[in-house]
């Protein structure tokens, strides 16, 4: 599992290290970068997760979103490989736990290579 944090009208993203045990990641271990002018400053010696591209992307043009947290499931990734039809499912899974409409779910989508 991979998470980031970001605060309100902060210019700072906590994200989880890379090549760490993720069950036993504290808020001491998360790296903080910093979003300045459209760029990620990464503090020198830190390893941030190799998701920061994405997590960076999906914070930037909604201020409204502040936690991202996904996992690397193996049946999700054979499944994605397969041609699974994610946005159907994610709707059936939301209907299937009683997840209110309320509680936003992002869209699955492929993110472009970073430059």
């Amino acid at each position: 599992m991979l998470c980031s944090v970001k605060r309100a009208r902060s210019v700072y993203l906590s994200i989880t290290p890379s090549g760490w045990r993720k069950t036993i990641v504290h808020p001491e271990h998360m790296v903080k970068i910093k979003l300045k002018d459209g760029q990620l400053h990464i503090p020198e010696g830190s390893t941030p997760s190799g998701e920061l591209y994405m997590h960076s992307l999906l914070t930037k043009d909604n201020p409204k979103t502040r936690a991202i947290v996904h996992v690397h499931s193996t049946h999700v990734a054979a499944a994605m490989y397969r041609g699974f039809d994610f946005p159907h499912s994610v709707s059936s899974f939301r209907r299937s736990i009683g997840l209110p409409e309320s509680v936003p779910l992002c869209r699955f989508f492929l993110l472009p290579a970073p430059n």
